[in-house]
Formats: structure tokens, C-alpha cells, sequence
């Protein structure tokens, strides 16, 4: 399969997030890995998924492979007895919602039996299954995933499989789509073509830029020599972070930083004030589909890619190997939302109470975020 270069209790929460380390963010450390050196390429990816995806896994585990779950989902036995219900809490929540949809779902190879209580776990708690599939008929078998895929999101995500192997034994797939409204939307009015900077030598593209005029949580971020703009979304608490460093070629600070940042703590800082603000952004798309196989093995997870123990999830307790996790996320970004309010957008308060002006016009991180602050969703944009 090839690479494209994508609760019960508050610490119950906090466990089900914080995954590579008790210091290291998930997300933006997979985010990282999978961004190229040269920071040219648009990149995105779901550390929700990913970790939903892996406690599937971790519920049909044994022996090493669970242990090494374990350790990168950062479980104990005490929080591992009550997983299944704190992720069918969370995964509810966006079961319900219009615009977040998400979909999993396990593939395993004919011969091999899955386990008839291991079936009931991912339906009951995981909005999830698991089935056999002729991975030797290769096109068929890719027909099949992109049908469940397509039906499941709505016909919003349709061509998640290809290139499949016929030698698979187990695929783990995932589809993410947002697209969801702003509570306060841009002005379509105001987008307009406009220059973003690619580079420090004034290198620049052509993008359609959005403006907003509303009170929005903004802070400058010293470590990181960059600005943060907090924007929320209309619906289920969830809320946009974009983070622009105050340099084109400043993103990769950004990206190591945000490796060690415990996001609820980062948002909740004193740095961040609401204020009025001018805040300009790109409005783009992203589609994508990546193999989240090579970056989780640089996360130190191996064992599950080379002979696994899921005696829990088959009835055979012959190791077997997790062949790829491929994920496709459909992100848009658009202007759609409530109003402003017309006392902000008027050019009487503009004259007697000047807006801070604030524009991603340069390579800039994102994320879309739970009510929690928890990442949903992790990109970097850098116009290409």
C-alpha cells in the first residue's frame, strides 16, 4: 500500500489522548513525522482516529503486542478495564453530530476467524467492526471497503482502498470528514485572491483569503516566536487552533513545540486574551489518504507490524502481522456561519475602536479540537 504525504473522568480523558509519552503529543508528533523536510507539501492527519484505531487493536491483543499497546496508549490495567466505555462516551458524541463523521473498521483475511465477542466489543463500544475479506482479488476487495466507506460518511469519502496487496492479512481503515460552521463564519464578500509567502525570500502563491472581523482568543506565543488564534466552531464544542510563526521558515519550531504541549494547558493560558480582531485565512480543501504504517513504526510501534499476538480478536493464536493502517481525511475550510455581529464589521467601530489584525498568510499549523482541547484533527498548510 503506498503513502500519500495524512468520559468518565477528566483523567480517564487526558489517558486516552496523550499517547506517545507522559510529555509527548500524539498527534503533533505522527503530524511531524509525516511532514517532509522541505515543509512543501500540505499535510494532514487524525491523532483521534489513529488512537481510536489502535485500541481496537489493543482490545483483541495478548502477550508483547498488548504490552507495547500498552506503553504508546499509555494504559494501566486499572484504565484499560474501563476503555471500551470511555471511547463509546467520546465516539457518541460525534456519532450524533452532522458534520464531524469518522468511520473504522478492521479487514481480515479469509482463513483467519474473528472472534464472535471480539465483533460484539467494536459494535457495542467502538461504532466499529470487523470482517473477513479476499484480499487475493485485489479489486473486488477494494470495491467492498470503498463501498462501507462510502456509505458510512455520508458519500462524502469514496475511494479510500487502492493498490491493495493480495498478500494483506490485516488492513485497518479510517475516514474522517469535516466540514463544519463557524460560530462566527467569514464575510464571503471579503475573500478575495491574495499573496501567502512561502518562504522568507518573499516567494509567494496565489490563494482565495478569508476575513473575519469578531472577538476571537488570540495569544503570542514567545517559544515558538508565533501568534494563535482560537475560532470556534458552531457546533459540539468544537473549535479551531491556528498557530502562524512570525516567519515563513518558522514551522518546524512550531511542530517541535507543539511535540511537548499539553494542548487543554497550552489553550487555557493567561495568553491567551479575547479581543477584538481581523483575522485572515486561507479558504482551502484537503483530501487526502495516508499510511499511517512507517510514522507509527517511528513512533516505536512495531510489534503489531511484524507477528502480532491477537489471540483476543481470531480464534487462532498464530501471530499475525497488521499489513497497513490507512487512513483518508476530508477537510474544508470555508467561510460558512453565523453573522458578525454588525457593530463589528461596520467602518464606524473599525475608525473608533481599531481591530487587531492577524493573518496566516504564511505556513501555519492548525487543529480542530473537542470541547477538551483535545486534536480531532492536525494539519500543517503551507500553500501548496
Amino acid at each position: 500500500m503506498g503513502t500519500v504525504k495524512t468520559l468518565t473522568t477528566t483523567f480517564v480523558v487526558a489517558l486516552l489522548y496523550t499517547i506517545t509519552t507522559a510529555t509527548e503529543n500524539f498527534g503533533s508528533s505522527l503530524l511531524k513525522d509525516l511532514v517532509p523536510s522541505g515543509y512543501d507539501q500540505n499535510v494532514i492527519v487524525s491523532p483521534f482516529s489513529a488512537e481510536t484505531c489502535l485500541a481496537m487493536i489493543r482490545m483483541g491483543a495478548g502477550g508483547k503486542t498488548s504490552q507495547e499497546l500498552d506503553k504508546i496508549l499509555n494504559l494501566s490495567k486499572s484504565v484499560l478495564n474501563i476503555l471500551p466505555d470511555n471511547y463509546h462516551n467520546e465516539l457518541a458524541k460525534y456519532a450524533k453530530a452532522g458534520h464531524f463523521k469518522f468511520a473504522n473498521k478492521i479487514y481480515v483475511k479469509n482463513g483467519q476467524s474473528i472472534n464472535e465477542d471480539f465483533k460484539t466489543l467494536l459494535a457495542g463500544k467502538f461504532f466499529s467492526s470487523a470482517e473477513n475479506m479476499d484480499f487475493s482479488q485485489t479489486e473486488k476487495a477494494a470495491e467492498g471497503i470503498n463501498e462501507w466507506v462510502a456509505s458510512t460518511t455520508g458519500n462524502t469519502i469514496n475511494n479510500l482502498a487502492e493498490n491493495l496487496q493480495p498478500n494483506t492479512d490485516l488492513l485497518l481503515v479510517s475516514s474522517v470528514n469535516f466540514n463544519g460552521p463557524w460560530k462566527t463564519g467569514f464575510n464571503a464578500n471579503w475573500t478575495k485572491p491574495d499573496k501567502f509567502y512561502v518562504d522568507e525570500d518573499d516567494n509567494f502563491v496565489m490563494v482565495p483569503m478569508m476575513k473575519v472581523r469578531s472577538y476571537f482568543r488570540y495569544g503570542r506565543q514567545a517559544a515558538m516566536n508565533a501568534g494563535a488564534i482560537l475560532l470556534p466552531y458552531r457546533d459540539a464544542g468544537l473549535s479551531m487552533l491556528v498557530v502562524v510563526p512570525f516567519r515563513a521558515d518558522g514551522l518546524d519550531k512550531v511542530l517541535t513545540t507543539m511535540k511537548s504541549v499539553d494542548m487543554p494547558s497550552f489553550i487555557e493560558t493567561k495568553v491567551f486574551q479575547r479581543k477584538s480582531i481581523e483575522f485572515r485565512m486561507p479558504k482551502f480543501k484537503m483530501d487526502v489518504t495516508v499510511n499511517l504504517k512507517d510514522s507509527l513504526k517511528n513512533l516505536a510501534m512495531t510489534s503489531i507490524f511484524e507477528g502480532a499476538n491477537l489471540a483476543k480478536m481470531l480464534t487462532s493464536s498464530q501471530p499475525i502481522s497488521v499489513t497497513d493502517i490507512i487512513q483518508q481525511i476530508n477537510l474544508e475550510i470555508g467561510e460558512e456561519g453565523d453573522p458578525a455581529s454588525p457593530i463589528l464589521t461596520s467602518n464606524h467601530y473599525s475608525r473608533n475602536n481599531p481591530f487587531f489584525r492577524f493573518s496566516a498568510d504564511g505556513p501555519f499549523y492548525y487543529a480542530i479540537l473537542n470541547k477538551a482541547y483535545k486534536p480531532l484533527i492536525e494539519g500543517v498548510f503551507v500553500g501548496a
